[in-house]
C-alpha cells in the first residue's frame, strides 16, 4: 500500500488546522508578498547603495566613451562580460533621460530579477496549493539577504543568482535546452556562473540532452566571442584572473585571526599564501566531484546548485558582500531548513557590513573603506557555517545513498 500523502490533497487541511481556510491563509500570505514588494522599493529609491554603484556607472561612462572593448583595457576593474556592460550604459542613458540618478535605475534590473526568482518559487511549490505557493514566494521576498543585496548594494549578483536558480529548476524539468540558454544568461552576468556548467551537463541522463544542454549554453554565450576574439588578454587579467577581496568572512579570516596570534604569525602566514592562489582549484575539484556523484540525475539539479555555489562560498579565497545571494535561491529550494539560519546570519551580518560603512544621510551610502567589520565578523562566521553544515549534512546523505542503492 502506497502511504505518501499527496501535497497538493493534504495542504489545504493543513492550513485549516491553524483556523484559517486556504483561501484566507492565501490572501493573508499575498498581503505580506505585497508589502515585501514596497519594502524593496522604499529601499531601492532611499539607498545610493556601496561603492559598486559608482564603479558602474563608471563603467558606463567609459562604455559610451570608448566603447565595452577598449573598457577591458582602459579600465583593470571591469571584470563584467560585455552585456553586463551594456546594461550599465542603458541604466546610464535611461537615468540621464528620464531626470533620475543613476542607483536606483540600475537596481530596477536585480529588482525584476527578485520577482521572477519570487514567481519560480510560486510555480515550484504551486502543486501543494495557492497558500503554499504564496508562503514560497513571500519567504523569499521578506530574505533579508535578498532584500539588502538587491534593493541597496548596488551590483548584478541577484540577476545571476536568479538565472542559476532558472539553470537548476529547468534541469531538473528535463529541458536542457532552457536549462543551457539560462545558464548562459548567468554566464552572461558574471563568469563564475560557469561552475554550474558540468553540474548541469552531467545531471542530464543522454549525452544527446547534454550535447543540447552544451549547444544552448555556447549559442547563449556568443556575447562573449568578440572580447575573447579582440579583448581577451585585457579581459583575462579584468576577469579570469580575478579573485576578489582578502577580508573577512571563511577560510580567510581564521588565518587572519591567526596572524595576530604570537607564535602562530608565521604558520598562519604561510597557510594565507598557499591558500588564496590554491583556493580556486579547490573550488574547481569540488565542482567536480559534485558533477561526477550527481550524474544522471542521481540528484535534484537544484539541490546540485546549491552545493555548487555553497562550496564555492565555504572556499573562496576572496569575497564581496554581495555574493551571500549566489547560492540563496537554490539553498532555499533544496534546504530550507539550512536557508532559514542563512538568512538570519547573513542577513545580520549584510546589515551591520552597510551600516558600518554608511557615510551619514540619505540617499544611504555605504562606502566601503576597509576590510569588514570584525563586529560584524559573528554573524559572517555563523553564516559561514551554516554552509558548511549544509555540505556536510548532504555529502554524509549521498554517502548513505550511494551505499544503500549503489549506481
Amino acid at each position: 500500500m502506497n502511504t505518501e500523502v499527496d501535497p497538493a490533497a493534504a495542504a489545504p487541511a493543513g492550513w485549516r488546522r491553524l483556523g484559517l481556510s486556504e483561501r484566507g491563509w492565501t490572501a493573508a500570505l499575498a498581503a505580506l508578498l505585497v508589502a515585501a514588494v514596497l519594502v524593496r522599493l522604499a529601499v531601492l529609491w532611499l539607498s545610493e547603495g556601496s561603492n559598486d554603484i559608482r564603479t558602474w556607472e563608471g563603467f558606463a561612462q567609459s562604455i559610451r566613451e570608448v566603447g565595452v572593448l577598449g573598457t577591458y583595457a582602459a579600465l583593470p576593474g571591469f571584470n563584467h562580460p560585455p552585456l553586463a556592460g551594456y546594461y550599465a550604459e542603458l541604466a546610464a542613458a535611461a537615468a540621464s533621460a528620464a531626470g533620475l540618478r543613476f542607483a536606483p535605475v540600475f537596481k530596477a534590473g536585480p529588482f525584476l530579477a527578485d520577482l521572477a526568482v519570487a514567481g519560480l518559487f510560486y510555480r515550484l511549490r504551486r502543486p501543494a496549493g495557492a497558500a503554499a505557493a504564496t508562503a514560497a514566494a513571500a519567504a523569499y521576498l521578506w530574505s533579508p539577504v535578498a532584500i539588502l543585496i538587491t534593493a541597496h548594494h548596488g551590483n548584478t549578483d541577484t540577476v545571476l543568482a536568479a538565472l542559476l536558480f532558472a539553470a537548476a529548476l529547468l534541469a531538473d524539468r528535463g529541458r536542457p535546452v532552457a536549462a543551457g540558454l539560462a545558464l548562459a544568461g548567468a554566464v552572461n552576468v558574471k563568469i563564475v556562473a560557469l561552475l554550474l556548467a558540468p553540474v548541469l551537463a552531467l545531471h542530464f541522463g543522454s549525452w544527446r540532452e547534454r550535447l543540447r544542454f552544451g549547444g544552448a549554453l555556447a549559442v547563449g554565450a556568443l556575447p562573449l566571442l568578440p572580447v575573447v576574439l579582440y579583448a581577451w588578454p585585457a579581459f583575462s587579467r579584468n576577469a579570469v584572473q580575478y579573485n576578489s577581496n582578502l577580508d573577512h568572512w571563511g577560510v580567510p579570516f581564521f588565518l587572519l585571526g591567526l596572524q595576530t596570534i604570537r607564535h602562530a604569525e608565521e604558520a598562519a602566514t604561510a597557510a594565507l599564501a598557499w591558500f588564496l592562489p590554491a583556493g580556486r582549484y579547490l573550488v574547481f575539484l569540488g565542482v567536480g566531484l559534485v558533477a561526477w556523484l550527481g550524474r544522471s540525475g542521481r540528484r535534484p539539479a537544484l539541490e546540485k546548485g546549491a552545493v555548487t555555489m555553497a562550496l564555492m562560498l565555504v572556499l573562496a579565497p576572496g569575497f564581496g558582500v554581495q555574493y551571500a545571494i549566489w547560492v540563496l535561491p537554490l539553498l532555499m529550494a533544496a534546504s530550507p531548513r539550512h536557508a532559514l539560519p542563512y538568512n538570519l546570519a547573513a542577513g545580520a551580518f549584510l546589515l551591520l557590513v552597510y551600516l558600518h560603512f554608511w557615510v551619514g544621510g540619505v540617499p544611504v551610502l555605504s562606502w566601503f573603506s576597509s576590510r569588514l567589520p570584525l563586529g560584524a565578523a559573528p554573524f559572517g562566521v555563523l553564516a559561514w557555517g551554516v554552509l558548511v553544515s549544509y555540505l556536510v549534512a548532504t555529502g554524509g546523505r549521498w554517502r548513505a545513498q550511494t551505499g544503500a542503492a549503489p549506481g
